[in-house]
């Protein structure tokens, strides 16, 4: 049997022909004579494709003098080639697809062979394409490379991208850091982890963040999309588009907006009061600790409604809700779940004396005259119910109801008009 260190340069290249002759590999053996030039011994029938060169070449000419010189520094460099090196290098001069990305290794056990494994990379003619393309989508397309020391490069960006990012093509292909200053702080390191994460899973992502109009200073929303492929050498690139999505993304913000809470207050509606409450609930139980929900009704809003309209009734709700957050801590949750009720989420409050000491500051603050644009001057006053989780309830629906149920027995211990006359001014009695 012949050990491969005893193989001679022909034996190994006929050994590597009869292997890549099934193989789908852009390989090529190359030998450095005692002169110091390089010989092509075989060539891949992959990579002769590759080249538009007969699948039968042999003794080829695949390097141009200046791919020649940077094989020999190579060779030459810190008392020879350490481990493999990956070049780009001019192949068959004056082919159309001329520059690929090549790893050289010097085989061990056969000094003076070198192993060229060629990747393929786009064709010259690709931002031509790109650009083609680019003219009829919307935002830009581009071509982004992240080595494996973590260094980012644009290698392509359409002209697309200056009325989006304010950034001309070329500046930014010089720098890729022109596109990181432009991210928002609060979403810089969010882009940097969701690159790293595709780096390592190679799926294709979406990513949607902030960026500062290079032009105008405005703040944009930009949707990158991106492929991610890893080359030989382990640098990692994306082809993809990105846009400007900012009316969407504020669209969305505005559906939400309506979907989650109440148009006239902007406080939280029902459905979003109830989910909070919900999510707190689980909180406590996981905590092992009590939580206050208040119900909170304002008497007499009908009447006044009636008498002064729907602006009057509108005003002071707005105005109701104004005053309960200037009471309550930013922690709370405060939320309109119906016509005149609110609901009240005092998270972090374990004493019933301190949940009973914030309904007498609400009820305090809100019975304060109110000066209204329409109805004039109006006292209110309102009744509260308080329900403890667990204590009283062990669910959300049983929470609300008994904290509703406390609400009724407030009332009936204030029996009083919703609003009524105080000297000096025009007076509303409700019913």
């Amino acid at each position: 049997m012949v050990r491969p260190d005893s193989l001679t340069a022909d034996q190994t290249a006929d050994l590597l022909r009869a292997l890549w002759n099934e193989s789908g590999a852009h390989y090529a053996l190359l030998q450095i004579n005692d002169l110091g030039a390089v010989e092509s011994l075989v060539v891949s029938p992959a990579l002769c494709r590759l080249l538009g060169l007969p699948e039968d070449a042999v003794e080829v000419e695949l390097l141009d003098t200046a791919a020649r010189a940077r094989l020999r520094d190579w060779l030459a460099g810190a008392g020879g080639p350490r481990g493999d090196a990956c070049l780009a290098l001019s192949l068959v001069p004056g082919l159309a697809l001329s520059e690929l990305d090549v790893v050289l290794r010097q085989l061990p056990e056969s000094p003076g062979l070198i192993l060229l494994t060629a990747l393929a990379r786009p064709p010259a003619t690709l931002p031509d394409a790109l650009a083609a393309v680019d003219r009829h989508m919307p935002g830009f397309i581009y071509e982004l490379e992240m080595s494996p020391d973590e260094v980012l490069r644009v290698r392509f960006v359409s002209r697309a991208v200056e009325p989006v990012l304010g950034i001309a093509a070329d500046a930014l292909s010089r720098d890729a850091h022109c596109l990181l200053d432009l991210i928002h702080p609060e979403d810089r390191d969010r882009f940097m982890r969701q690159l790293q994460e595709q780096v390592e899973t190679l799926r294709a992502g979406e990513l949607c963040f902030r960026v500062y109009h290079a032009q105008s200073g405005g703040l944009r929303w930009i949707e990158w999309i991106g492929e991610p492929q890893r080359r030989i050498d382990g640098t990692v690139s994306w082809v993809g588009f990105a846009n400007d999505v900012t009316d969407r993304v504020e669209m969305q913000s505005r559906l939400r907006q309506l979907a989650h809470y109440d148009r006239l207050t902007a406080l939280p509606n029902r459905r979003l009061s109830l989910e909070l409450t919900q999510q707190a609930l689980e909180l406590a139980q996981r905590e092992n600790r009590s939580l206050p929900l208040l119900y909170l009704d304002l008497e007499g809003f009908k009447a006044i409604s009636d008498r002064f309209g729907q602006a009057a009734g509108d005003e002071l709700l707005r105005e109701l809700a104004r005053r309960m957050m200037t009471v309550l801590r930013a922690s709370d949750v405060l939320g309109r779940v119906g016509t005149d009720e609110f609901v009240i989420l005092l998270p972090n409050t374990d004493a019933p004396a301190d949940a009973q000491r914030v309904a007498d500051k609400l009820r305090a603050a809100i019975a304060e005259p109110m000066r209204l644009s329409v109805a004039g001057v109006l006292e209110v006053s309102v009744s509260i119910g308080i329900a403890w989780f667990p204590e009283q309830a062990k669910d959300l629906t049983e929470l609300v109801r008994q904290a509703d149920r406390g609400r009724f027995q407030d009332r009936r211990r204030h029996d009083r008009l919703a609003a009524r006359p105080s000297d000096g001014d025009e007076r509303t009695h409700g019913g």
